[in-house]
């Protein structure tokens, strides 16, 4: 496989079926008020084969990374930190109405953002720094994506 190991090449993985609730306060749209999308990642990642794999990365090992986007974005809502009924969004979440999650941007750029950085040192520790994450797509339904370059 020596031949193959020398070569940088990219591959992808999708991470999807992640349903999810948010609310963008700062909307002049309906996007205002709560509602929801299945979300889906989808992360390009670049760099060497394992010499004795073949591999850039295994497709297997993606279950922790499944865990920690499931957390954030599975049967959540997400608000912004600074919605102003942020303080009814919390007593919802503690008598069981909802799982919060508070982000900087509860939209899509927020959670491409959010999957960047959670994603990019799981790339590296997986990959004992051969490969890196390219870009992060985050997308919302089927109709609308943002892609993430860091």
């Amino acid at each position: 496989m020596s031949d193959q190991t020398s070569q940088t090449m990219q591959v992808v993985k999708k991470l999807d079926g992640f349903s999810c609730a948010h609310r963008h306060y700062a909307a002049s749209s309906h996007c205002q008020y709560v509602h929801g999308y299945e979300r889906s990642f989808r992360l390009v990642i670049e760099g060497q084969p394992d010499p004795t794999t073949g591999w850039v990365i295994d497709f297997g090992a993606f279950k922790p990374l499944r865990a920690q986007l499931a957390h954030q974005f599975d049967h959540t809502l997400i608000i912004s930190a600074e919605d102003p009924l942020r303080s009814l969004f919390e007593k919802l979440d503690e008598t069981g109405g909802c799982q919060l999650r508070i982000m900087d941007n509860p939209g899509m750029e927020g959670a491409a953002r959010w999957v960047w950085d959670t994603a990019q040192e799981f790339v590296r520790e997986t990959t004992e720094g051969r490969a890196r994450l390219v870009e992060v797509e985050a997308r919302e339904a089927d109709r609308n994506a943002v892609r993430y370059r860091g």
